[in-house]
């Protein structure tokens, strides 16, 4: 996999950092399983930033766990990229005629 680079503009230099949820004891064994096998994937890596969210377990239909994350906080204090996308009945219409289409 190739990595990929990323910046997000803060509002400020405070990390954001939330406490860690109470997880229910039912739970922990299967959220440290989920989170075991995310790992074996690569999907996932241990770090040791000053920022954190706290995990969000949602059960799904078939009884398995999600893992979420909240970055309410951590959104909150992104500033925003201004890239505007293409308005698509637009680029239909740019289509229209054409026998040959490739991206």
């Amino acid at each position: 996999m190739i990595p990929v680079e990323h910046t997000i503009e803060f509002s400020d230099s405070i990390p954001v950092y939330e406490q860690p949820r109470q997880l229910a004891y039912s739970q922990r064994d299967e959220i440290a399983n989920v989170i075991k096998e995310l790992q074996n994937k690569d999907f996932i890596e241990p770090s040791h930033s000053p920022y954190g969210s706290p995990v969000v377990p949602v059960v799904k239909r078939n009884g398995q766990i999600r893992l979420c994350c909240d970055y309410r906080k951590l959104n909150a204090k992104t500033i925003p990229r201004q890239f505007p996308l293409s308005r698509t009945d637009e680029l239909i219409d740019n289509m229209r005629g054409s026998s040959i289409y490739c991206y």
